[in-house]
């Protein structure tokens, strides 16, 4: 009938489907849903008339997981009815709050039933939100979303595990696993183990609408104010000091879902929203909150550290690198005003008190110039000063045991030789550098690299050697150096660039080739652009390509004044005889 014409159903009969539908032990109930879905789609005002919709909203919360099946086709037809202006009519928009009502009524008596709507729920929640018509319905609903969020604040653990495990589920989060051993694999991440070298510009990636919607949702629940209730949720999970295994997991998957929602806001909003979503203000205030019981206060700076490290075990997915990262930035504050006993404490137990290389303590050593040192006050110390010495020293070819590190798992130590380079220039205090043998040493290597040339460190920039070791962070020290002028002054000092034209235009070293040009920074008139020049007109058209491919990755990335004297080089390299280039 409903096939033949489905405005001469008789009221009797939708009255009667609706009836069954509304049954839950009713064994004909799949028969009635699926008719009353196909007569609401059909006839949406016979089936408005004798109550069909308001059975459909209520049959989706309502599931016996036999018919969990059904679900999505019941979405499907609210989702339908909600998207037009002639059908919308035929609904009350407050039926919406029905998939929220399960995780706010705490009326009902019994628990089975109870947790059968929370099941039901927890799918139908995210099914409905992934249409632009669901989400804007739950967003203008008074008991919508914002009702579903604050939900998190009632004290029932398997409530708000459920809970948590919808809002993945809406995120498109996957889906969280959560033990302490594997929260701990996290935990152990070294702080010190991070990205370092410039990122090349790569082409522009397509639209995403999966990205626009994320982003929207964010938008949403920040202002429906997740965060704080997530964070909430962890503070009275700590307050209770449960030793429950229930209690623990569920706070180490609200910390898991805030160090997701972070990573993605860091990705998708812009900088002004992704600031405001960020700010974890009661979290901060927790953490340095002297006042407050010092058991609390410990778990509050616990959970900063732990989303820090869930942060930084997505930091490599990370490609717009505009945004610093904020619990970096807290840490470094915090650090940044350290007392003076605690900084010694930390510089003996790093390296001053250490007798070879292999006792150093390299996360503390990454701690203090990341944080510490950057205050002038602390940096000016005595100890620090002989600190300094003692580090560069590590890096020194003569001692043989940096440069001759594999690769592999080892590229902290020289993301932590840039970083304390980057500290001595930004405290103008290049002499420390100019005086100290690192740079001399480099300079040797440098020269015994040339052809005809047999020095101490010949085999240093051997191609194995390239391939395996860390004697390739020594292009990125001189690169970190040719970013600013007191560092050229260094270079200069050292005649690095007396060597660097020429191993540049080598024309069986490409590998050195390449390292130097992707190295050097361009912004700066000087001796860098010189190199570049040089590679650009070598005989080896390996090399000149290599040097063309690096002139097009700078002119996408916006280096300095690139139309003065880049757009020269690139017209001169329109008449070079191999077409590759």
């Amino acid at each position: 009938m409903i096939e033949s014409d489905p405005l001469l159903i008789p009221r009797g009969i939708a009255q009667t489907i609706v009836s069954i539908a509304k049954q839950v032990d009713d064994p004909f109930l799949s028969e009635a849903l699926r008719v009353l879905a196909e007569l609401s789609m059909a006839n949406p005002a016979l089936s408005g008339s004798v109550g069909g919709v308001h059975a459909l909203f209520h049959a989706i919360i309502n599931m016996e997981r036999f018919f969990e099946s059904f679900q999505t086709s019941l979405l499907v037809v609210a989702t339908y009815l909600l998207n037009d202006q002639p059908t919308r009519k035929y609904l009350n928009l407050n039926e919406i709050s029905l998939f929220v009502e399960p995780f706010t009524d705490t009326y009902e008596s019994s628990q089975d039933t109870r947790k059968r709507k929370w099941t039901s729920a927890q799918s139908a929640i995210p099914g409905f939100l992934r249409s632009w018509t669901g989400l804007i319905c739950m967003t203008t609903t008074p008991l919508g979303l914002n009702s579903f969020v604050q939900s998190i604040q009632l004290q029932d653990l398997y409530l708000n595990d459920i809970t948590l495990d919808a809002l993945f589920a809406i995120f498109h989060f996957p889906v969280a696993r959560v033990s302490q051993t594997s929260f701990d694999r996290a935990k152990k991440i070294d702080l010190s183990d991070k990205v370092s070298g410039k990122q090349e510009p790569g082409p522009p990636e397509r639209h995403n609408l999966l990205d626009n919607y994320q982003a929207v949702l964010l938008t949403v629940f920040n202002e429906f104010q997740l965060l704080e209730s997530l964070i909430g949720l962890i503070t009275r999970l700590n307050k209770q000091r449960s030793d429950s295994g229930e209690s623990k997991s569920v706070a180490l998957k609200a910390i898991m879902l805030i160090a997701e929602l972070l990573h993605l806001s860091n990705r998708l909003l812009p900088a002004s929203q992704c600031a405001k979503l960020q700010g974890l203000p009661k979290l901060m205030r927790d953490a340095i909150d002297f006042s407050l019981n010092p058991h609390l206060r410990s778990l509050a700076g616990t959970t900063i550290s732990d989303l820090e490290k869930l942060a930084l075990t997505k930091r490599t997915d990370i490609t717009d690198t505009s945004k610093v990262d904020y619990f970096d930035e807290v840490k470094k504050n915090f650090d940044a005003n350290m007392d003076d006993s605690t900084l010694k404490q930390k510089l003996n137990e790093s390296v001053l008190m250490k007798k070879d290389f292999s006792q150093y303590n390299w996360e503390i050593i990454n701690e203090l110039i990341e944080g510490p040192l950057t205050n002038p006050v602390h940096y000016q110390s005595p100890l620090v000063v002989r600190f300094i010495k003692k580090v560069l020293s590590f890096f020194r070819p003569s001692n043989k045991v940096f440069p001759n590190m594999p690769i592999s798992g080892n590229e902290k130590y020289g993301h932590i030789a840039c970083s304390l380079i980057d500290l001595i220039i930004a405290h103008d205090n290049a002499v420390v550098l100019a005086e100290n043998q690192l740079l001399s040493e480099i300079a040797e290597v440098l020269h015994d690299a040339l052809p005809d040339n047999k020095g101490n460190f010949a085999d240093m920039l051997s191609s194995e050697k390239i391939l395996r070791t860390m004697t390739t962070s020594y292009f990125e020290m001189l690169g970190t150096l040719s970013k600013t002028k007191r560092g050229l002054e260094v270079l200069n000092k050292h005649k690095v660039f007396d060597y660097l034209p020429l191993l540049a235009a080598l024309p069986s070293r490409d590998d050195i080739c390449n390292l130097i040009i992707q190295n050097l920074d361009y912004n700066t008139p000087g001796p860098s652009r010189v190199v570049l020049a040089k590679s650009l007109n070598a005989k080896s058209q390996v090399v000149r390509y290599l040097a063309t491919k690096r002139l097009q990755a700078l002119m996408r990335s916006g280096v300095s004044d690139f139309t003065e004297w880049g757009v020269r080089f690139l017209v001169q390299k329109l008449s070079d005889e191999n077409t590759r280039v």
